[in-house]
């Protein structure tokens, strides 16, 4: 049997025909045969973007497929397709000129990768058009009759077809080249398999010191392919998993995925800083079409503030946004003439919207169908409920009985980070990511110079050459009361609050409390006010605040929770001693 990445089609996909070709290839193709449904083309020669129906990978051949079912016609230089529904749509480019250039852009992408003299490059390419609801056999200088199959063909057998398109594109490159095509091994087909899909579904990182000359790249690792590939199978996700497994980047790449497709996606997130953070990721790299980012209270409020309906007197801030708010989405949504629900829900930050459940339960009109029958992605950590006070009651999705997936595999830190965080907080350790690292750093806070130590630890970084703007100080405690608010600088660096909306002073050091930077990351982290790792929240703070760091992170902490720690590290005693210093 065929191997299909993904191994299933997705709901979304109307073409009867495309479901039909991609069961034949299911069933008819042994298993040397690899097919990828649905592949995205970021490197098209003159698209932004294009896509190819399936594409076939064998040892012999790459074959773009394009199929189209249903009525075709030509007319005026426009192409015409109607489907089984009566829906016409048009078209300049014919299904032959499309699988061409496409297949096109593919060989360059691979030949760049792998290099011009690879067996990768150097195997035949190729494209078909496929037409099982009609009769084509009209010649054209436009097009090769010889790549076009129709009804006639439909009833072959389709591993017969497929021989018949790779024979014919190694004997096209012999005679245009004069040189006969190469041929890959199997483990060259699997590399040249990943590749594919890993070059084309690359998302730039969310890190916070990228900028537009130097972007580093994150390729999803199979685990979090198979959550993308769920999305398309399942209307409804509960998607979990811990600080550093790659939520926030997956729920972004979910938004723009649907929003490609067209759908308008309303993302939401607690955090004002995350949403400033992702409003600035999506301008940066083009994907604001389609995508509303804002918190909760930000997207609420503007449709409140759209129908201008007005604000009790008399009422406190809480009171205003607990109950008045939710109460008033209803009215404003009933009064916006012409309202248009979004199709897409994508939240990030779960676990702390699950805590409102009345503000929940406000979205349900803001997207097509609600939570009960709307399409909708909700990403939450469990462990990471440091905005909820007490046990009060919290919002259940389990009735509108969506699918779930566990992100298992830290992404985010190196192995010391992890593990060092988990030996500070009792949870659970996480697969780890693999990548080695510095020990953390701890430096005892007893009141006497502690921000004279803090400054030397950060002379200390900077003589090892690290960027300014690649470190971030949060305090495990409020902003208003940590150790180096007021200090106006750190190791000689002009210190700022952290502001994603507003490009700090070049070669700062920012600022925020672990409440604040929630979702966000940096190279470097110095968490401050570490004063207690033994009660629940206490422990909840440190973790969100050490799980921040990429690479380095150093932390203050004082006696009390030293001896916390240490008493801690006895959970995981094999694991501690090589994590710290």
């Amino acid at each position: 049997m065929a191997r299909l990445i993904p191994d299933f089609i997705s709901d979304d996909c109307k073409s009867a025909a495309e479901r039909k070709l991609f069961a034949r290839f299911k069933d008819q193709l042994p298993d040397e045969f690899t097919v990828l449904h649905s592949l995205g083309v970021a490197r098209h020669r003159y698209k932004l973007y294009s896509e190819a129906d399936f594409v076939l990978i064998c040892e012999q051949a790459v074959i773009v497929f394009e199929i189209k079912g249903g009525r075709i016609e030509r007319r005026d230089g426009w192409w015409f397709f109607t489907n089984r529904y009566g829906d016409m749509h048009r078209r300049r480019e014919s299904p032959m000129q499309q699988a061409a250039s496409v297949c096109a852009a593919l060989r360059q992408s691979v030949s760049s990768h792998f290099n011009a003299a690879s067996a990768q490059a150097r195997v035949a390419f190729g494209s078909v058009a496929f037409f099982p609801d009609i009769e084509f056999n009209k010649p054209s200088p436009e097009w090769d009759l010889r790549r076009v199959y129709d009804v006639n063909a439909w009833t072959r057998p389709l591993r017969e077809i497929v021989a018949d398109a790779v024979k014919y594109s190694q004997a096209e490159i012999a005679r245009i080249t004069g040189h006969a095509p190469g041929v890959m091994s199997a483990k060259e087909v699997d590399d040249l398999v990943q590749f594919l899909r890993g070059d084309f579904e690359k998302i730039p990182a969310l890190n916070l010191t990228l900028d537009d000359h130097e972007q580093q790249m994150i390729q999803l690792a199979a685990r979090q392919y198979a959550v993308l590939d769920r999305l398309a199978k399942n209307r409804r996700m509960v998607i979990e998993g811990s600080a550093g497994t790659g939520k926030t980047l997956l729920a972004m790449e979910c938004a723009r995925r649907h929003a490609a497709q067209g759908r308008r996606v309303l993302f939401v997130c607690y955090s004002r800083l995350l949403a400033d953070h992702l409003n600035a990721y999506a301008a940066r790299n083009g994907i604001v079409q389609g995508i509303s980012i804002d918190t909760l209270h930000g997207h609420c409020l503007s449709v409140i503030n759209e129908a201008r309906l007005p604000s009790p007197a008399g009422i406190t801030p809480r009171e205003f946004y607990q109950d008045v708010v939710p109460q008033q989405i209803p009215l404003a949504i009933a009064g916006l003439k012409g309202f248009k629900p979004w199709d897409v829900l994508v939240v990030d930050e779960g676990q702390d919207l699950a805590g409102h459940p009345p503000f929940v339960s406000a979205l349900d009109g803001l997207f097509t169908g609600g939570f009960a029958k709307g399409r909708w992605i909700w990403f939450e950590d469990p462990r990471q409920r440091i905005l909820r006070q007490g046990t009060g009651p919290t919002f259940d999705l389990d009735p509108f009985d969506p699918a779930n997936f566990q992100l298992t595999r830290n992404w985010r830190n190196t192995n010391e980070i992890a593990t060092f965080t988990c030996v500070s907080t009792l949870i659970p350790l996480p697969e780890l990511s693999g990548i080695p690292g510095p020990g953390v750093q701890r430096t005892l806070c007893d009141g006497v110079a502690d921000l004279l130590k803090l400054q030397m630890l950060v002379h200390q970084i900077l003589e090892q050459r690290a960027r300014p703007e690649d470190i971030v100080l949060l305090t495990a405690g409020a902003e208003e009361k940590a150790l180096f608010i007021g200090a106006g600088a750190v190791g000689g660096k002009t210190l700022v609050r952290y502001d994603a909306s507003v490009p700090g002073p070049p070669a700062a050091i920012r600022y925020s409390s672990v409440f604040r930077f929630k979702g966000l990351e940096s190279k470097i982290i110095i968490l401050t006010d570490v004063r207690d790792l033994n009660s629940a929240n206490g422990r909840m703070a440190a973790y969100v605040g050490m799980s921040r760091a990429n690479s380095a992170l150093h932390i203050l902490l004082t006696k009390e929770a030293q001896q916390q720690w240490d008493k801690n590290r006895l959970n995981f005693a094999d694991l501690a001693p090589s994590i710290t210093k």
